[in-house]
């Protein structure tokens, strides 16, 4: 289907209320913890939660309170673009920063979560046979794409990220073609040319507009082109750490599948998982309190030991599809044409 003949009526239909359904679920929240928590399963996500924490607590847990009260104030967002639409304009540059230099940077190597969803997008792009020319957006200080590089030598990586530190960091990687320093749909920040593959991992729940940076990243790719999209899923698990991180939405099952469907992409795979184990693991992290977290102290040997175990534990759950977990994987194929420009042409 393309999109210039998209029933626009039907799909603004469709389009979901994140922070309604959130709240109407949060009554819910409750029951379904205890439904899918087994015991064993249960003690032992508490016992990896437990010592499975980012370096530098006190500033992280400092940054996730300030983090909140900005979100909980936030004022209604600009008709501008895509940059304007984005949480992390809410907060100052040097808070985006200080997640990444202080929480997110010791999560992306170390973190069960980040290694089992790094480890599943690295099988993907196995199976799809990548070549030629690969961006990742959001891509952090680079601990994905270093892994790309190691697995992929063949294919030339480019990145666009909107933090500096990160940005800078990424700079000092050797390897990469490019390093764009802005967010997407930001004109200035735009990478050059097309993309054979487009890798965009925990992004577009972060964007006011996801359909608008959907039309972004089919701009950017090439006719043919292959776009791996990971998302949080399920709104019910909704904890105080997508606020804090600057979460607009978790998705539904098949939500975002359908949405790359209406812009023209064929979809490829698309797929949920981390029932129950990273399900169970997400819950009983978002139940800490910053000041629990804190007290914890810096990560030990036992920690990262245990992080290595449960992300290989997470990475066996991506073998299942499971429309009750956590996370959400979409691989889609932009058709050969123009379709990236006539999707465009909606927002004009």
């Amino acid at each position: 289907m393309r999109a210039s003949r998209m029933d626009l009526t039907v799909m603004t239909a469709t389009r979901l209320s994140f922070r309604a359904r959130t709240r109407a679920a949060a009554t819910a929240s409750t029951t379904t913890a205890t439904s899918e928590s087994i015991g064993p399963i249960r003690t032992a996500a508490s016992l990896v939660s437990t010592v499975l924490q980012v370096s530098r607590p006190h500033a992280t847990s400092a940054w996730l309170r300030s983090r909140s009260s900005c979100c909980s104030s936030r004022s209604a967002g600009s008709d501008g673009g895509i940059a304007e639409r984005t949480r992390a304009q809410d907060v100052e540059s040097t808070q985006y920063d200080t997640l990444w230099s202080q929480a997110w940077a010791d999560a992306s190597t170390q973190g069960p979560g980040f290694l089992s969803r790094h480890a599943c997008i690295l099988r993907l792009l196995s199976n799809y046979n990548v070549h030629g020319r690969l961006l990742e957006v959001g891509a952090g200080r680079g601990d994905l794409l270093v892994r790309i590089q190691q697995r992929f030598p063949q294919l030339q990586l480019t990145a666009l990220e909107p933090g500096t530190a990160a940005a800078q960091a990424l700079r000092a990687r050797p390897g990469l073609s490019a390093v764009h320093h802005g967010p997407l749909g930001e004109p200035s920040a735009r990478p050059e040319g097309f993309f054979d593959v487009i890798v965009c991992s925990e992004v577009l729940e972060h964007i006011e507009d996801d359909e608008r940076a959907l039309v972004e990243l089919i701009d950017l790719a090439a006719p043919g082109g292959l776009l791996f999209l990971t998302v949080p899923m399920r709104a019910d698990l909704w904890t105080p750490v997508d606020d804090a991180v600057g979460h607009v939405r978790r998705y539904e099952p098949g939500q975002l599948a359908s949405l790359c469907q209406a812009y023209g992409l064929q979809v490829l795979h698309d797929q949920a998982h981390g029932f129950p184990l990273y399900n169970t693991y997400y819950r009983l992290l978002g139940r800490r309190t910053p000041e629990e977290t804190a007290k914890l102290g810096r990560k030990s040997l036992l920690a990262r030991v245990a992080a290595r175990v449960a992300a290989a534990a997470f990475l066996l759950e991506t073998r299942v599809d499971s429309r009750r977990g956590a996370r959400g994987f979409v691989v889609a194929r932009k058709p050969q044409g123009d379709v990236g420009s006539e999707a465009s042409s909606v927002f004009r």
